[in-house]
């Protein structure tokens, strides 16, 4: 999976942010801001959103089908970044997506854990189509790279901050 939607299912996603460099370790909390089931982003994908007007504009086509707008949560781009991650167009209920709470931080990576729930496999599901997606922040640091990798460490996509 890339961050433009496409590539490999996801199961249980993992996001590495950094650079080479500090050999210290280290946690940060991640901070939900909203999640929800019903966005307008169909596809499967993760992003690191850095700047206000990207994040506006991010914010604005996952509520494009919501009227009247909604206006963005309030977050801090001079401290943080938005963590989004979307886990695409599912045809009945019972999915989700949702962050773990803090990031480990070691040799300048900090992973991000990306939960996934799924109906069990003999549920009695509604014929539903949702397109679950979650936000969070995360403190900004000494990285200027974001590596998203499944829990097999298996790269699914890069996104550079600028």
């Amino acid at each position: 999976m890339s961050g433009n939607g496409a590539g490999a299912p996801l199961v249980r996603l993992v996001a590495a942010v950094g650079l080479v460099g500090c050999m210290s370790t280290a946690d940060l909390p991640l901070t939900p801001v909203e999640s929800g089931v019903q966005s307008n982003v169909t596809a499967q994908a993760v992003n690191v959103v850095s700047h206000i007007d990207s994040f506006r504009r991010l914010y604005a086509d996952i509520h494009a089908h919501v009227l009247p707008p909604r206006r963005p949560p309030a977050i801090d781009f001079d401290k943080d970044v938005a963590l989004v991650a979307f886990l695409g167009r599912r045809s009945t209920g019972g999915h989700g997506i949702s962050f773990g709470d803090t990031v480990t931080i070691n040799d300048r990576v900090a992973t991000v854990s990306v939960i996934v729930r799924s109906p069990p496999a003999d549920a009695v599901l509604p014929s539903l189509v949702t397109t679950p997606y979650a936000i969070a922040t995360l403190k900004r640091g000494d990285y200027d790279l974001v590596v998203f990798a499944d829990s097999s460490g298996t790269e699914l996509g890069r996104v550079a901050l600028t």
